[in-house]
């Protein structure tokens, strides 16, 4: 069942915010999206990354400088699997600020309208535009704060991964 008390408490925000929260909250529904496929690779997909690349090594077990640079070519492959979506990720988190001071823009172009069309004697038609103004840039901070912070754990989880596809390879 819908709460709708819920409903519209968060159509109000959206209306109180602006346009702008609509493209913030997708840019977190995008990245919220990276970051789970990531963690999928970093957690679950490496166990698969990793027994694909004893198996192409284990076929060269030469150790002349051609089946070198192969392993070195296998390695390559499986670190980049496990960041390539990085960029993307980086992105995202770089846009989020931006738009939060689109949307105080927005917003302060509707307190100068306000302003011109009441004067300065509505002071509760100034108190939403400024909300309005505010709003998106919390969110967008907000956002990317949060971005940062997990793609540092993931780039972390990377690092530790590449590192045990390394000293295997290096030990092989």
């Amino acid at each position: 069942m819908i709460d709708w008390q819920i409903v519209s408490t968060i159509n109000s925000f959206f209306n109180q915010a602006g346009w702008v929260i609509s493209l913030i909250v997708f840019n977190c529904f995008l990245l919220m999206l990276l970051f789970f496929e990531r963690f999928y690779i970093l957690n679950f997909q490496f166990k698969h990354l990793f027994a694909n690349l004893k198996i192409q090594i284990k076929s060269n077990n030469k150790k002349d400088w051609l089946d070198q640079n192969i392993q070195d070519t296998y390695l390559s492959q499986a670190q980049f699997e496990l960041t390539k979506r990085d960029t993307y990720i980086k992105m995202l988190i770089m846009i989020c600020p931006l738009l939060g001071l689109l949307g105080t823009v927005s917003g302060m172009v509707s307190v100068f309208d306000v302003l011109a069309i009441t004067g300065t004697s509505n002071a509760r038609a100034m108190a939403d535009s400024i909300g309005q103004a505010t709003i998106p840039t919390m969110a967008g901070m907000v956002v990317a704060i949060f971005g940062l912070i997990l793609q540092n754990q993931l780039n972390a989880l990377a690092s530790r991964r590449t590192h045990v596809l390394t000293q295997w390879v290096q030990g092989n």
